[in-house]
């Protein structure tokens, strides 16, 4: 389903700026109280977010860290995406963590990662937080090099790119569907401008662990503590990544 987005002036400045808010991203494991459900604010210029169509749900997708900017493509064969990732950062293939959706339509992807010697990564749910982190620079989160490919959700893809622009990192994808008539409609590349059209600095995401993520961020979820709740939160904006906790009573 769409995100909501909040409507109206806040504050009292002359700056316009839209954002979209993913109340519980992972409402499965918020319900289960398993790893991995956050709360999302993804915020970018006025007109600066590429919305929903109205005939689709689900996005092709490519996320990668800084380094591979201008290097690997969503309109390339994984194949060769793959081979400039070792290039650039000189590692052996095993050493690429490569995160899929374990879906059917992202077979082919998974059998030439398998075919490819990667450390592949299959998911049942939530490539929101693998895509931010695939965004990051490897070297500062010491967590190896990922690689976010395969079709999974239009708006986390959305609210990811607003992350990788803000970090110049690679973010592409294409709109998908299973009707071949509206396939047809969505063969165009979407690059990280069209996905994010507003500028780097007006770029921000953040996110309140609501279940502890103790595989890709490392983000701790709300407990009761001094009377209150604590809340860890990790935000992007173009000067880098942040983490920081806070008691709300």
């Amino acid at each position: 389903e769409a995100l909501p987005t909040l409507e109206g002036t806040f504050g009292t400045g002359d700056l316009k700026l839209d954002m979209v808010n993913d109340v519980v991203e992972g409402s499965k494991a918020a319900k289960l109280n398993t790893p991995g459900a956050v709360s999302v604010i993804a915020v970018g210029s006025h007109k600066g977010l590429m919305p929903t169509p109205s005939d689709i749900d689900y996005m092709d997708k490519l996320f990668g860290p800084p380094e591979l900017a201008g290097k690997i493509s969503i309109g390339s064969p994984i194949e060769e995406n793959l081979g400039e990732v070792v290039d650039v950062f000189k590692v052996k293939p095993s050493e690429i963590n490569v995160v899929v959706m374990d879906r059917d339509r992202n077979a082919h992807l998974i059998n030439v990662a398998q075919k490819f010697g990667v450390n592949l990564i299959l998911i049942k749910a939530g490539d929101f937080l693998p895509s931010v982190l695939s965004c990051m620079d490897p070297g500062k989160h010491k967590k190896g090099i990922h690689l976010v490919v395969g079709i999974g959700g239009f708006e986390e893809g959305v609210l990811a790119a607003v992350a990788a622009k803000a970090l110049g990192a690679v973010a592409e994808g294409r709109g998908w569907s299973g009707d071949s008539r509206i396939a047809q409609k969505y063969k165009q590349v979407w690059k990280i401008d069209d996905l994010v059209a507003g500028k780097k600095e007006d770029c921000l995401v953040s996110i309140s662990a609501i279940t502890d993520d103790n595989k890709w961020l490392n983000l701790s979820g709300v407990v009761e503590k001094d009377g209150g709740h604590e809340v860890t939160t990790l935000t992007v904006d173009s000067n880098g990544v942040n983490i920081n906790t806070k008691i709300h009573h």
